[in-house]
Parts: C-alpha cells; structure tokens; sequence
C-alpha cells in the first residue's frame, strides 16, 4: 500500500497546468547543483534557465557542490551564491 500523496518528484511539472513551476531536479544540467526531490522553482519568463540565477559557482574551484534542501520553494529573480 503506497501512501502518496501530491505529484509525482519525477515529474517535471508538479501541477500540469502550470509549466512556469518546475521541479528543479528534473531540469538541472550542472552535477555540482543539487537538490532535493520535491525542491520546486517558480519562473515568469522560462523556468528551464534557474542555473543562469546560480552566481559564483566557477568549476575552476575544485567542483564544489551547491546543495537546496530537500522541500524547498526558488523564486524567479532570486540569485543564488
């Protein structure tokens, strides 16, 4: 018996009708971002380019990893460091 409740993590889309709220791990490209399952990112403009809002993060610096937690909310417009 599963106890599931709400949409699916491995959804891009958590509401379908809603395609400017994304869950970001099923969007994310850059291995050093990490998020957790049901982290969701709201965007007006285009919600596929949340890592254009993720500044300071340089792979010449050894590949340090940026980690969201695991139920967490982004805002568009939001920058990260």
């Amino acid at each position: 018996m599963s106890l599931h409740y709400g949409p699916s993590p491995h959804t891009k889309y958590p509401l379908a009708d809603q395609t400017r709220l994304v869950f970001l791990k099923n969007i994310i490209k850059n291995p050093n971002i990490i998020v957790g399952d049901y982290t969701y990112y709201d965007d007006f403009e285009n919600p596929e380019n949340f890592e254009r809002n993720v500044l300071y993060h340089f792979d010449f610096e050894g590949g340090r990893r940026q980690e969201a937690g695991g139920r967490r909310q982004e805002a568009g417009r939001v920058k990260g460091i």
